[in-house]
């Protein structure tokens, strides 16, 4: 289920992307933001096959189950797409650089903590 809604979210992307002042460069950057946003799904899921460890995401809670852990992902997948269109063009960089350095610092923070990226 988790592989036809990840199809989805991909597909459902370039549908977005259609404004005059997207760039190829904002394709870009939101490809990355999403493709690491997966990564740390499928690294948050694994949390729950580590006793001891706890997520530090506010919003799902230290303990979050399966079905809270896909449902924050999957619409954070939807949603970061329309935010970072609905952005005026001289700020949408800004916005997907700082969320990309973010999530790139919890992917390797997870990684270096033993969490795996499994589908």
């Amino acid at each position: 289920m988790i592989k036809y809604l990840l199809i989805m979210v991909f597909m459902m992307l370039p549908s977005l992307c259609y404004a005059g002042d997207w760039s190829t460069k904002d394709t870009a950057l939101e490809i990355v933001s999403e493709g690491l946003t997966l990564v740390d799904w499928r690294q948050t899921a694994d949390i729950i096959n580590h006793n001891g460890m706890v997520e530090l995401n506010p919003i799902l809670g230290k303990q979050p189950s399966e079905a809270a852990i896909n449902a924050y992902f999957i619409a954070w997948l939807l949603l970061h797409p329309v935010i970072s269109f609905n952005i005026p063009e001289n700020h949408r960089t800004i916005w997907q650089s700082i969320y990309i350095g973010v999530e790139l610092a919890t992917v390797g923070s997870n990684f270096r903590g033993g969490l795996k990226m499994a589908f």
